[in-house]
């Protein structure tokens, strides 16, 4: 008698759940299977059941993310407002433990969903845009229901702030066709990645009643199908912002820039381009990280940032990698190793350099700390922060020497001058550890760099080029 040596390989949780109908365009579609997953062959196919039409993806597709046993499918591209959708892929697409193949989905039922109608956010910006302009005029309560969407989607871009200029243009009739064009400048903007993140209280719905309805119940009526939708103007914008981008929170400390352009429409925003990391640093406790790789882009439909940074540490024998993925919101942040360790044996070798077999119980605390820091449960509190901030810093930090370094802990400070002028200050708590750094920008290439100290740095003067290949 054969006896199986765990569960059979298949879809367990697919999200957006089947039959959904309040799904975001710009939304990651996400399979969570029985078993740790890898590419197999054949395609996926995601069919829009309202046009008629089909996009087909290859096991290796590079929308498609393998992680361990979930898979997540970029959007961009795929999925559009106000559509019908099924999944389908070939058997064998997927493989489960030992090379099992999954069996197919072959039919429009399985896994379908609707996405709804606009972006909720956009839409109601244009509604109250054409109220002030007196294009279309609401009432009071549509004016208040607007802003209560406004409000419940402002999580999309939690405890941010940005410093903004712009020169736009209207081409063609503002109800029609028409085409809005022109430069936005971002002086300055700062995302907040939360430290902590909100209480969350399941909802269970919907409830479906299996025969007689009982005494005292009323049913809730259906909600009324929206009809409200952003006016059809094109988009030709370009979003400026060579530097003083910045992202903070969870002992993330980076700085990007770089330029997007927006095509598509008010409706279906199709942003392009991508603002790419300056510098910046990962504080996990007293262990600090230098990013080598660091990106912010945006989904298509939608104008929700997306964070995509790693950071870097070598400790005895191995390199630890930080990733920092998704939306600042609520990012994923996710520890490996070279060569690979278990997950619990990462932070004890980026923190202490040594096996959790071999920590005290007060080390064994402090990997927890680290933990809630990194997920966001437990305390946000960021002295750093505030200190940064009453001084009117661009940047503020504090690292010690690794093992097989000298200089004990380092204090860095920094703030731009002047456009493209950033200076530093590095003091250290031993001796002979003091400098002045300038950091001047020729062009979005190339860089004058300076710096003065004392003991065995010096003096040094340089001129840097930077290209992509």
């Amino acid at each position: 008698i054969e006896r199986p040596l765990g569960p059979v390989f298949s879809l367990v949780a697919p999200s957006p759940a089947d039959n959904a109908t309040d799904v975001f365009a710009s939304r990651e579609m996400v399979m969570t299977f029985s078993q740790n997953v890898t590419p197999g062959t054949g395609n996926l196919t995601i069919r829009n059941l309202t046009d008629n039409s089909t996009a087909t993806l290859a096991a290796n597709d590079s929308r498609l993310t393998y992680d361990q046993n979930v898979v997540r499918i970029n959007p961009t591209g795929l999925l559009t407002w106000s559509k019908n959708y099924a999944i389908r892929y070939d058997a064998g697409f997927f493989l489960g433990d030992a090379s099992a193949p999954i069996a197919a989905i072959s039919d429009d039922t399985t896994w379908n969903f609707t996405t709804i109608a606009s972006d909720p956010l956009l839409s109601a910006i244009a509604a109250l845009k054409s109220h002030v302009l007196g294009t279309t005029l609401l009432t009071g309560p549509q004016v208040s229901a607007q802003k209560t969407i406004i409000d419940d989607q402002r999580q999309r871009f939690a405890e941010s702030t940005a410093t903004i200029s712009a020169a736009l243009r209207l081409r063609g009739p503002a109800l029609g066709a028409g085409t809005l064009a022109g430069d936005i400048r971002i002086e300055r903007a700062e995302l907040r990645v939360p430290e902590t993140l909100p209480a969350k209280v399941p909802v269970l719905e919907p409830i479906r009643y299996i025969g007689r309805t009982p005494p005292g119940v009323i049913l809730p009526q259906p909600p009324a199908p929206s009809t409200a939708g952003a006016p059809p103007l094109n988009l030709q914008l370009r979003i400026l912002a060579p530097r003083e981008i910045f992202v903070r929170g969870r002992g993330v400390d980076v700085e990007l820039g770089g330029e997007i352009d927006v095509g598509g429409t008010i409706a279906a925003p199709r942003p392009s381009g991508e603002f790419k990391l300056r510098r910046g640093t990962l504080d996990i406790l007293a262990r600090q990280l230098q990013f080598t790789r660091g990106t912010i882009s945006f989904r298509a439909g939608t104008l929700e940032p997306q964070l995509d940074l790693a950071a870097q540490a070598v400790t005895r024998g191995y390199t630890i990698i930080v990733a920092v993925q998704g939306s600042p919101a609520n990012p994923e942040i996710r520890l490996t190793s070279n060569p690979e360790l278990p997950q619990d044996e990462v932070l004890a070798r980026l923190l202490f350099d040594r096996a959790t077999s071999n920590l005290s119980p007060f080390e064994i605390a402090q990997i927890a700390q680290a933990i809630g820091q990194l997920t966001g449960v437990g305390g946000g509190f960021d002295p750093l922060g505030q200190v940064r901030n009453a001084l009117g810093l661009d940047r503020l930090g504090v690292s010690s020497a690794t093992e097989g370094q000298t200089g004990g802990t380092t204090i860095e400070a920094g703030k731009y001058v002047a456009p493209g002028v950033f200076v530093g200050v590095r003091q250290g708590t031993a001796g002979g550890q003091t400098g002045v750094g300038v950091q001047v920008e020729l062009t979005p290439q190339i860089k004058l760099e300076g710096q003065t100290a004392t003991g065995p740095a010096g003096d040094r003067l340089g001129v840097t080029y930077e290209f992509e290949y």
